[in-house]
């Protein structure tokens, strides 16, 4: 992301309560990422076979706190102090801090479905960073913003397009910079959408999706388990079958543990 700065600072004044302690809480974990390790990225960090595959569900909320060093820590909190400041003083600091996670988690899910198959780790507050670019944009539209590489002069909604413009020809282009350009582009549309609904979720259609698919889930897993209990059964019809024609005591051992095995397990379907 490039450097700029602003030329207009909008209402000034000190920062807004939200931003600093996403800050705080940001440099926090960053410093705890510094001592824990690489074990840290894989739990936390947002890696989409994983959330699939073994429902690590909290990655899409945790991956936002995470970053892959200094620079990126750093362009990322002073994108989040620049812009999302004035956005704060807006809002207030509850709808901002709303805004902010669920663009983040949102950009989270959005590349999750498009890399369901990723195993590499993805980090960092970007998402939810370009999701405070656009609502800048669109409530300071003609700001006028300083952009110190290349050091020129352009309106927030200029800038922002630019910046979207680049992140689209990364993301269809299937760039292998080891940046998530579709997180990005997630965490805008969703911050977008986000706006569009006056900043209030669907709940109630939320809801009723969570439902149809926890249920979805939970009819899946009941044919699988019952067609492990049919395959056992037939099994067993054929041990006993051969235990007919030779005599129990003719059986294996292995036969006969199974069939022990698969009698306790037959009796608590029952």
């Amino acid at each position: 992301m490039n450097y700029y700065r602003r030329v207009q600072f909008g209402m000034g004044g000190a920062m807004p309560d939200t931003v600093k302690k996403l800050l705080i809480a940001n440099v926090a974990v960053f410093v705890l990422q510094m001592f824990v390790g690489h074990e840290m990225i894989f739990y936390f960090g947002l890696v989409p076979r994983l959330i699939w595959k073994n429902y690590y569900f909290w990655q899409w909320f945790s991956y936002m706190f995470l970053h892959g060093g200094f620079f990126h820590i750093a362009m990322n909190m002073y994108v989040l102090w620049m812009f999302g400041s004035d956005i704060e003083r807006m809002w207030g600091s509850k709808a901002f801090l709303q805004y902010y996670l669920i663009s983040g988690v949102g950009a989270g899910i959005f590349y999750s479905a498009v890399s369901y198959h990723s195993q590499i780790p993805t980090i960092g507050a970007s998402g939810a960073v370009y999701a405070i670019l656009v609502a800048f944009a669109v409530l300071f539209p003609r700001r006028q913003i300083m952009m110190i590489f290349p050091p020129i002069v352009m309106q927030a909604r200029t800038m922002v397009m630019i910046f979207l413009g680049i992140e689209l020809f990364y993301g269809i282009s299937g760039s292998s910079d080891g940046v998530a350009h579709v997180a990005h582009l997630g965490g805008a549309l969703v911050g977008y959408l986000y706006m569009k609904q006056g900043l209030q979720l669907p709940l109630s259609d939320l809801k009723k999706q969570w439902n149809q698919w926890n249920q979805r889930r939970k009819q899946k897993s009941m044919w699988k388990h019952q067609a492990e209990l049919d395959r056992l059964r037939r099994i067993v019809d054929d041990i006993l079958d051969k235990a007919n024609d030779v005599g129990i005591e003719n059986l294996s051992k292995e036969e006969q543990d199974l069939l022990k095995k698969a009698s306790k397990i037959l009796k608590k379907e029952e």
